[in-house]
This record gives structure tokens, C-alpha cells and sequence, in this order.
């Protein structure tokens, strides 16, 4: 048993997985009502490595207060080797765990804390603070123009190598084919005409002007 998933439902009831991880190993739903002593103490909360709880109502912002109600019963449960992640419906309510135990991640994420965070302890929080824009890098999906043809191991070397000779934070992240995206690409994976390139980077991050810098960089290695 290695995640207990508390699921979004309409009577403060838990009572089904989002249909996206129903099948999945090691994730399953607790029964019960979110008031009843007994629904926790049934369902050996500690035992598991992970619970994460639902809201009741997954587009009503009030229902936030109930995840809080849950939250704040479930850490009574659970010891310090379990973590707690509550999908939060608006972050305007975030304030109101600011003083728990708990990771927040948006509804949109929900199935990625569910699936993710049984594997990795920080992949949730990693991609939200990516996507939220409130801090450090963002992705930045970017028209590739002199890279074309490049492998994405030719991409990442001299990526890091301009980043390194500029000051310039700069990250690859993916490659992003008509298809759709590849976020693990193979080193021989190449960068083809229609393709765009997603790096993390800071705000103002200019692509024309780096990728120069980098083609200027495999110039100079091809040329020693």
C-alpha cells in the first residue's frame, strides 16, 4: 500500500478515484464521510505514504474550506513518514493552510500528485511552481531557427555551455513535435523543421540572442 486517495464527490463522501488513476497500482480511494471518526481510523491513514485529499466540489472555490476540515482531521492520522497534498480549487484559499502540514497543488495537477507524488516526493511541487510564474525559471517554448538538425545532446551541451559563458539561466526542457511533446527526448533525437524547444529560463530570457551564443559555442569547440 503505497498512497491512499481521497476523491472530489457530492455527498462528503470519498468514494471514487478520478477515472484517469483508477487502474493504477498502489492508488486507492477511502469510503466514508469526511465527519465520521470512524472513516479515519478504518483506513490506517499512517500505513500509507502518501494521501491526498479532494475538494468536494471541484469548480466551487467554498469547497476549499471543506479540504481544509479534511486536512486538519487526517493530520491527527498520519505520521511524519506520510505526506498530505490537498487539490486546491482557487488559490486565493491557499492562505487558510498556510500554518498545515500540507502540499497544495491546482486541480488541473490532480492527477499528477496522485500518480507522481508515490514515486517522487517533489515532482507536484516542482511542475506547479514551474507553471504558477510566481518565481525563479518558467518554461518558454521557443522557435528553433539556426539549431535546426541539431540533436537534442548537441541542444543540451551547448545550452549549458552558453549558459555558462553568458550568466545566462538556461535550461532544456523539451521538444515539442507537431504531434506533440517529447519530455524525455532521446540524445540522438533531432531537432526538426516544425519543432519548437521548451527551456526553462528567467523572465526576459531572449532565445534569438542565446541561440546565437550557442551556435557560436559549437563553432568554436568544431573549430579547436
Amino acid at each position: 500500500m503505497s498512497s491512499t486517495g481521497k476523491s472530489n464527490c457530492r455527498r462528503a463522501q470519498l468514494d471514487e478515484l478520478p477515472a484517469g488513476v483508477a487502474n493504477e497500482p498502489y492508488v486507492h480511494f477511502v469510503r466514508g464521510s469526511i465527519l465520521d471518526r470512524g472513516t479515519y481510523e478504518r483506513s490506517r491513514l499512517r500505513d500509507n505514504r502518501v494521501v491526498i485529499v479532494f475538494p468536494m466540489e471541484s469548480s466551487v472555490p467554498e469547497s476549499d474550506g471543506s479540504t481544509r476540515t479534511v486536512v486538519d482531521l487526517v493530520l491527527r492520522y498520519v505520521g511524519d513518514e506520510t505526506r498530505i497534498l490537498h487539490v486546491l480549487v482557487s488559490s486565493e484559499n491557499a492562505w487558510m493552510f498556510e500554518e498545515m502540514e500540507s502540499t497544495a497543488v491546482m486541480e488541473s495537477l490532480e492527477v499528477l500528485a496522485l500518480v507522481q507524488e508515490c514515486q517522487d516526493t517533489h515532482s507536484a511541487l516542482i511542475v506547479q511552481r514551474l507553471l504558477l510564474n510566481t518565481e525563479g525559471g518558467n518554461p518558454n517554448t521557443v522557435f528553433p531557427h539556426k539549431v535546426l538538425g541539431w540533436s537534442w545532446a548537441d541542444f543540451t551541451r551547448y545550452c549549458m555551455e552558453a549558459a555558462t559563458q553568458s550568466g545566462i539561466v538556461a535550461n532544456p526542457l523539451a521538444i515539442v513535435k507537431p504531434g506533440g511533446p517529447l519530455v524525455c527526448p532521446a540524445p540522438s533525437e533531432l531537432i526538426q523543421e516544425g519543432d519548437e524547444v521548451s527551456v526553462i529560463a528567467l523572465p526576459g530570457f531572449d532565445w534569438d540572442a542565446f541561440e546565437t551564443l550557442m551556435v557560436e559555442c559549437r563553432d568554436g569547440v568544431s573549430g579547436a
